[in-house]
């Protein structure tokens, strides 16, 4: 393993990693998730597939005439950079450790290595880490999204076009999906959602001419949901805001919560909502 800042890529910017799940079915939505991604997205994507531990993946060779990214079968600890695709090796768990994928031997039980690696992801990343259920069985990936989203990261979750899909399916029924669409579509709401971000990080959300609208936000979610964001430290409130706004696709204050006039839903009423 190299040196450098954690959860940082080699230009020392902060990272956004993309997990991504797929068992039954999945080969096909990767590839079309793959095309249509852009090369120079400025994330890294992880690539967490239901493998048959007794033989070599041939997904590497596979993937890698798919994308102009670099793909990488993680044998050993590799540091994650930027516009590459790493994909698990067979017999193997992955985790995320100070910027780092740490490959570990497949548990001799309760195997789901989609749910294991989300959930590692979201404790480094948080609001840095996406979530990605493709075509699957059965049930893989859910409580991983559910934490992801929790740390105030980005869930997706594959639409009808999934060929198995118990593994979506279970995720959209819990709760734990931003968005449900086709893999050419969530590649392309990756490529928008690297924008957003980006445009958004030129700013400052907590800019002086922001603090009354800032203030609103507070009261109306104090108002509707009882929790007194004031108390929080305003970094991790500013954060947490960034990366909901990009899901909901509002580039200021003013749209956020209340686009159409109506505040903020009590039910949905939370820094992660």
């Amino acid at each position: 393993m190299d040196g450098g800042q954690p959860k940082s890529d080699s230009d020392g910017g902060r990272l956004t990693v993309v997990g991504v799940g797929a068992s039954a079915g999945g080969l096909e939505a990767l590839t079309e998730l793959l095309e249509h991604m852009s090369p120079d997205s400025a994330m890294a994507l992880v690539v967490i597939q239901h493998l048959d531990p007794r033989h070599e993946s041939v997904l590497p060779d596979l993937l890698s005439s798919k994308t102009g990214m670099r793909v990488v079968a993680v044998s050993e600890p590799v540091r994650i950079q930027t516009n590459h695709v790493y994909i698990i090796s067979p017999n193997t768990v992955l985790r995320v450790d100070d910027g780092c994928l740490i490959p570990e031997q497949r548990p001799a039980e309760s195997f789901k290595p989609i749910d294991s690696f989300f959930d590692s992801l979201a404790a480094q990343y948080k609001e840095r880490a996406i979530g990605i259920v493709l075509s699957g069985t059965p049930t893989d990936g859910t409580l991983g999204l559910k934490r992801i989203k929790a740390e105030g990261g980005i869930t997706f979750a594959q639409d009808q076009t999934a060929k198995f899909d118990s593994m979506p399916r279970s995720a959209i029924a819990a709760g734990a999906v931003d968005f449900v669409l086709s893999p050419r579509q969530i590649a392309e709401e990756l490529t928008s959602i690297a924008r957003r971000s980006m445009a958004m990080e030129r700013g400052d959300i907590l800019a002086p001419g922001n603090g009354a609208t800032m203030e609103r936000l507070l009261h109306l979610l104090r108002k509707n949901c009882g929790v007194d964001f004031t108390q929080y430290k305003q970094p991790t409130i500013a954060r947490r805001l960034s990366r909901r706004m990009v899901v909901r696709k509002t580039e200021d204050l003013e749209g956020y919560g209340w686009s159409k006039g109506n505040p903020p839903n009590s039910k949905r009423c939370s820094m992660t909502c």
